[in-house]
C-alpha cells in the first residue's frame, strides 16, 4: 500500500453523502473503503462526473496518491482524467 511520498497506487473508494462540511464543494464526496490500510476519513479528490453520475454508495477502483494542501491537511488525489473502474 502506498505511503506519503510514494507514487500512485490502486485503491477501492466509495462515494458518500457527508452533509454540510466547511470548505467542501457539494454534498457527495469520496473516501477509501475500509480494510486497505488507508484511513477511511481521508477525502479522495477525483472526478466530479464520477461522484454525480452514479448513486451514493457506488464503489470505484482508482489510481491515487497521498497529497496535502497548503494548510497541511492530507488527502488522496486521483486525477480526474485518469480512467476509473466501477
Amino acid at each position: 500500500m502506498g505511503l506519503p511520498g510514494e507514487p500512485y497506487f490502486e485503491l477501492l473508494v466509495e462515494s458518500f453523502c457527508s452533509g454540510p462540511v466547511s470548505g467542501r464543494h457539494g454534498p457527495i464526496h469520496v473516501r477509501p473503503v475500509a480494510g486497505q490500510g488507508v484511513n477511511t476519513r481521508l477525502y479522495v479528490e477525483c472526478s466530479r462526473e464520477m461522484r454525480e453520475r452514479f448513486p451514493v454508495g457506488s464503489m470505484f477502483l482508482v489510481t491515487a496518491k497521498f497529497s496535502n494542501k497548503k494548510n497541511g491537511i492530507e488527502f488522496l488525489k486521483a486525477p480526474y482524467h485518469w480512467a476509473t473502474r466501477r
